[in-house]
Formats: C-alpha cells, structure tokens, sequence
C-alpha cells in the first residue's frame, strides 16, 4: 500500500506540474508507450554456423550457440561456437570443444530442442532430443558449462525420468524453471506433453513440482519469460490475439496458479492474432522500470500433437510484438502510468502493439539486408536489457539459416 501511495503523490505532483505549465512533463505524460521501434543490425559474420532448434546464451558481451540441427537434418557437434561482439564492424570468432572439468567427468551429448540458461558465468543446458527423435537422456542431468574455464560439469538432480524437449526455461535465483514440451523414451512411440511447471535448484539438485499446472495449450518450444516474480508464457488458443499467462511465485500456496490476462473480444484490437511454434518469448526494458514481452517470427501452429519435431509449416511470420507488462513498483514509469490513469488515459499495460521497424541511415545508401525475414525455430536471448540477439533458424522455405542479428527496441 505504501508504494501505490507513493506512486500517487508522485503522479499528483506530476500532473499539477502540467497543469501549471510544464510542456515537457506534459509532453513525457501524454506520450504513449506503445508502439516500440526496432533496429535490425545484421551480425558481420560469416553463416558457417547454420542451424535451427539451438540455443544461444549471451555471458559479460560473449554469446554462446550450442546445439540444433544442421542443414542436412543430423544434429550438430556439442562443441560451443563462442561470438565476441565488439562491433558493428567486427566480430571475434571462436569454437569451443567439449572438454570435462576434470577426467572423472563427462561432457554432453549432441540434441537439439534443449534449453540453456544462464546462471552467473555458467550456462545450463537441460533437455533436448537426439537425432531418432527421442528424449536425449534421462531427466536427471543438468550440464553445467563455465565460461571461465571453457569446461563442463554433469551436475545430477532428482529429475524425471526421462528429459523435456521444446520446452521453456528461465533462471530464478538458485532455481531452474522448466515449462511445457515433450518427452518420449527411446524405442517407443510413446510422445508426452508436459504441460506443467517445475523447477530445479541447481546447487541442490532438489525438484519442486508447483501446483494447479493445468494451462491451456502454448506453442512449440514453449517460450517463458520473467518479470518481477511472475513467470510469463504466450499461449495458442484464441481467435483474436495471443492470450498471455503468468504464474506468480510469490503468490501464498492456497493462491499459487496459472493466471491469464484476459484477451479482448474485438478483432480490432491489435495483436498477434494466428497461434505460433518456433517464435521467441523474451522480456526486454526501456529503462526507468517500463517492462515489455517481446514476441517474435515464428510459424503456424498446426493441429494436434506433432508428427515430426520441429512441426512443419509453410505460413511462417516476420512480424514482431510488444506486450506491456506493469511497470515496476515506485519507478519513474509507475509514476507516469499513475498519472495517465489519473488524466482517464490509457497506461497501454496489459496491451499488444506490433513493433515498427526503424532503419538504419547507411541503409539507405546502398542495398542490403535490413530484417532477418520470415523465419522460425531461431535461437534468441537477451544480448542487454534493451537488445535481443537472434541466430539462426528455418526460413519459409524449410532452408536452414545461418546469420545472426542485434535487435535494438526503443
């Protein structure tokens, strides 16, 4: 109560400062905060490091891509391929073989379809398929790789027994959050979805299972995000735009549920409005506490479970949205979205808008690629708090890409 009350007086402060004249308070309140622009920056690389359903972590400026498919449909080494972004002009090229901490250790097989999250310096990969198709390994294994070192650790857990592929995953605290895809024991037919939430201590090893797991459907891979101890996941099952779900950790256990935020009615109001696999889910920031789920590309949703991993599609997107997430409590951005309620203004929380595609000047000077294109099944991830880096994935025709690029939200 405390921080709504102070986010009142700040927006009461703020709106008599407009009454009385201040242009630019006025100008900084009336300004909307939806739609956001993007700048493409295509990653000067060469596109040897093609793939799809990979991963690509981003540790102090270095970016990680491990894993996927390769164009001829076999799976990739478990060697890590290591991009030092210094600039536009130059990136540093590195590839990293897969190397045990000490020589009672191992390192991970090959897959595809697998999670890698962050944690401090390290980067955990869980899950993934092999090339059958299968759950790669048993669900017990987290790989543990330091980016100091350059080394792997198998750090066991009590996990399931057999590992997700497809699936979401996000770091919270000591916890490693898993959400969604599949699992299938070798030699069998026997495809699972999991549509539950989980997590796992990664010091520990420990498992927890959260209740009320029951959500409607969410797309392949099932993309999480995270923002202010909430879990947020884009679902696949409205006529009009993407429903957006959200799980509370620090809701008390009698309150601890999936939760949607409800979709309007009106096929006029904006938003993603065809469900999607291989799109990317990523919270990103604007500064001053303005949080946002960015949704990306992705392809057509099919009907049913899939037959083949990833699904196939020939409708493939190359649009990109913005999701307005509550501000964070007493912050500049909180303050503003008082005052605008205050005024009978619309905040713009809770609302899609479509990202606008801002260009660069030299591309106008000469011809050259300015947007990835139609493309699903990339590799995405935060590269700072208001930049994504994307790598990879399946064009419209089912051609595996190997580019990379800097998308900058303002």
């Amino acid at each position: 109560m405390a921080e709504i009350a102070a986010g009142a007086v700040v927006a009461e402060q703020v709106v008599s400062t407009t009454i009385e004249g201040g242009a630019v308070a006025g100008y900084a309140i009336a300004k909307k905060t939806l739609p956001l622009k993007a700048t493409f920056t295509r990653i000067a690389v060469s596109d040897l490091i093609r793939r799809h359903s990979h991963t690509i972590s981003v540790v102090k400026g270095k970016a990680y891509i491990f894993g996927g498919f390769t164009p001829d449909g076999t799976l990739a080494g478990n060697e890590f391929h290591q991009l030092t972004l210094s600039s536009k002009e130059k990136t540093d090229y590195k590839c990293i073989p897969a190397l045990p901490e000490d020589d009672a250790s191992s390192v991970p097989p090959p897959r595809a379809g697998h999670s890698a999250s962050v944690f401090g310096k390290n980067i955990i990969i869980y899950g993934g398929l092999d090339e059958a198709g299968n759950s790669v390994e048993d669900g017990s294994k987290l790989w543990s790789f330091d980016t100091d070192t350059l080394k792997w650790t198998l750090r066991t857990s009590q996990g399931p027994k057999d590992c997700q592929f497809y699936h979401g995953s996000i770091v919270h605290g000591n916890n490693l959050l898993l959400y969604g895809g599949y699992s299938r024991p070798a030699g069998t037919n026997d495809l699972r979805s999991l549509p539950s939430l989980s997590s796992v201590d990664v010091t520990t090893g420990v498992w927890q299972a959260y209740e009320d797991q029951a959500l409607s459907p969410v797309g392949t891979p099932a993309g999480l995000a995270f923002s202010q101890d909430k879990v947020f996941t884009v679902g696949i099952d409205s006529k009009f735009q993407a429903p957006v779900h959200y799980y509370d950790l620090q809701a008390a256990t009698t309150d601890a549920r999936w939760d949607t935020i409800p979709v309007p009615s009106n096929p006029l109001v904006p938003g993603p409005d065809t469900s999607r696999d291989g799109a990317g889910v990523i919270t990103i920031s604007t500064g001053q506490g303005r949080k946002y789920l960015l949704y990306l590309f992705g392809q057509k949703h099919g009907d049913g479970q899939p037959t083949s991993f990833p699904p196939k599609s020939q409708e493939l997107f190359s649009d990109a949205w913005t999701f307005q997430l509550p501000s964070t409590n007493t912050s500049l951005a909180s303050a503003k979205d008082a005052a605008r309620l205050k005024l009978g203004m619309d905040s713009g929380e809770d609302s899609w808008a479509e990202v606008e595609l801002k260009l660069h000047k030299e591309e106008f000077a000469h011809e050259g690629k300015v947007h990835p294109g139609p493309r699903s099944f990339f590799a995405a991830s935060n590269f700072d708090d208001t930049s994504v880096i994307l790598w990879g994935g399946l064009n419209p025709k089912q051609e595996v890409e190997g580019d990379g690029w800097i998308i900058k939200m303002e």
